[in-house]
């Protein structure tokens, strides 16, 4: 086993992918509404014997293009959030959570080092309690004042 920060950075890539596919779906669907509403306008004009019949052929096979391309993009996403969710699940596994709240005042052991099970990661303080024993002192001696001539 070793520590190191490769599964969080792959959450990460997860997450950025997930993302770029989620605006590939969204480029996908404008295309194809304007991919349908040109097959429609064709369509109504088509009707006024104002265009020919190889144009419609031509909008209809964009605007079943655009369908593929926006359904590949959707199926595109849901692999994404798997893969996210998979990282995500792992990271999970795989951190070390403290038992208290504190701050880390020792790392003993190194990113990318094989871990040695039988040493702490880190060490932790609790700075919220703070004990301070004291002691008797001796008294200090008198300061002297300053003289002056």
């Amino acid at each position: 086993v070793s520590l190191d920060d490769r599964l969080s950075n792959a959450q990460g890539a997860a997450a950025r992918i997930e993302a770029e596919r989620r605006g590939t779906l969204q480029r996908a669907e404008i295309a194809l509404k304007q991919s349908t509403r040109r097959l429609e306008r064709l369509q109504q004009a088509a009707l006024k014997s104002a265009t020919a019949s190889f144009e419609i052929e031509e909008a209809r096979s964009l605007m079943e293009q655009a369908e593929a391309e926006r359904d590949a993009a959707s199926e595109g996403v849901a692999v994404a959030e798997a893969n996210l969710k998979m990282a995500e699940e792992q990271l999970r596994r795989n951190s070390v959570y403290a038992p208290f709240d504190g701050v880390v005042v020792q790392v003993h052991q190194k990113v990318g080092s094989s871990v040695d099970q039988s040493l702490p990661l880190v060490t932790l303080a609790n700075l919220d309690i703070l004990e301070m024993t004291l002691r008797d002192a001796p008294a200090a001696p008198a300061a002297n004042p300053a003289h002056t001539s």
